[in-house]
């Protein structure tokens, strides 16, 4: 969304929480945009109700990207079938997404790349840091199996598919 508001010559404004890696934070501020911090401990949860609050005193507009099923649909009907041509024999095994925001790209191809395989192992990888379950919130997620959160009321869903044991522990220092 960066990208673009550089490309129209429109104001970006990010919220997110404390701690999200740093190369978020330098890809958004590389194309002109702004980010501000939400306090760490609220997550994201925290972060989209900043969002909210910014976009009434701003008057900005608010892309509620976390609700937004397009953002899953664009992946399984566009990416999906990108990668499909791509592969030989158009199978795909396992689908490894290493940032996660909205959700949207890892359950959009899930969704897409599934039909290839029935046995597709969706795997989210995250920083040791990062590798906590309550972090990773999204609509996206009900077609497969979230829950609501019984912590936000809001509506948003929890990956409950991956257990924590499909949620590889990379430790910084060996990269």
């Amino acid at each position: 969304m960066a990208l673009v508001c550089a490309q129209l010559g429109a104001r970006f404004l990010a919220v997110m929480p404390e701690g999200v890696s740093n190369e978020r934070v330098l890809i958004i501020r590389a194309y002109g945009g702004e980010v501000r911090f939400s306090h760490g401990a609220a997550g994201v949860l925290g972060a989209i109700a900043e969002s909210q609050r910014l976009a009434v005193e701003l008057g900005a507009f608010l892309p509620r990207q976390f609700e937004n099923q397009e953002n899953a649909d664009a992946h399984r009907l566009l990416t999906a079938p990108e990668i499909l041509s791509q592969v030989p024999g158009g199978r795909v095994d396992a689908i490894v997404s290493g940032s996660v925001g909205t959700g949207g790209t890892l359950v959009g191809l899930y969704e897409g790349l599934v039909t290839s395989n029935a046995a597709l192992r969706p795997v989210l990888a995250r920083p040791v840091e990062g590798a906590v379950m309550r972090d990773v919130e999204c609509c996206s997620f009900l077609r497969l199996g979230g829950v609501q959160s019984p912590d936000s009321g809001s509506g948003r869903l929890h990956l409950r598919d991956l257990s924590t044991s499909q949620i590889p522990r990379i430790d910084r220092s060996e990269t």
